[in-house]
């Protein structure tokens, strides 16, 4: 199977969601995304202190990364945008990407073979990516994710519990996925709407916490990160 075909459903599916020159998932209209982001935001940051170092000499490729959101968010924290690389199966989404955040590098990905050298990367990110590409585009990925990762480099993933329908649907394993990888950061995220919003604070809301937690809503997303 070709690439082009391989991922030809996510293409269309992408298309309809986000049209080209668009940026369509603005938290601003919708909770669910403002929650997303903001659980999103807090586990890149959890992962990052699980990596020794500083975190601005960190060469990062964000695979999937569209029109640029999931790689801007490590300018927060501190990452080199010089050091900072985004790739895309959709020239639209990158040229966009490009307009909006100009010192970051970010280039089209063909669905074969990630634009890095062997060894070149230090955290490759995939956001929401696994979800969204079928079999076996999965297991292609975390073979390119494997080569061009430096000595000591790491993954990190944040998704859903459950592959998309147009990617075939099904449960979504990344430790399966990832067999024989060690998980230095494992976390799961209700982002439905996070019970803690409605929490008093101080002691009664951290007391309250886990036993809300057990009543409501199962996890929904889970944030990995994976050393070889």
């Amino acid at each position: 199977m070709s690439p082009g075909s391989r991922y030809a459903r996510v293409l269309e599916q992408y298309r309809r969601l986000e049209p080209e020159g668009t940026d369509t998932w603005n938290p601003l209209g919708s909770e669910r995304e403002l929650v997303h982001r903001l659980a999103l935001y807090e586990q890149i940051a959890r992962a990052l202190r699980c990596v020794p170092g500083e975190a601005a000499e960190l060469r990062l490729l964000d695979v999937g990364c569209g029109t640029g959101r999931s790689t801007r968010v490590y300018l927060d924290f501190g990452l080199d945008p010089a050091k900072l690389r985004g790739v895309d199966l959709r020239p639209g989404a990158i040229e966009l990407a490009r307009a909006c955040n100009p010192a970051v590098g970010f280039e089209a990905f063909d669905g074969e073979r990630l634009p890095a050298e062997d060894g070149s990367v230090d955290w490759l990110a995939l956001c929401t990516v696994l979800s969204s590409v079928p079999h076996p585009g999965r297991e292609h990925l975390v073979e390119e994710a494997a080569r061009v990762l430096a000595p000591g480099g790491v993954v990190f993933c944040w998704d859903k519990d459950a592959v998309h329908d147009f990617a075939g649907g099904g449960a979504l394993k990344p430790k399966q996925l990832f067999a024989g990888w060690q998980v230095l950061y494992e976390e799961h995220v209700c982002v439905h709407g996070r019970i803690e919003r409605l929490l008093p604070g101080g002691v009664l809301g951290r007391a309250l916490g886990p036993v809300l937690r057990r009543l409501g809503p199962g996890a929904t997303h889970r944030a990995l990160l994976l050393g070889r």
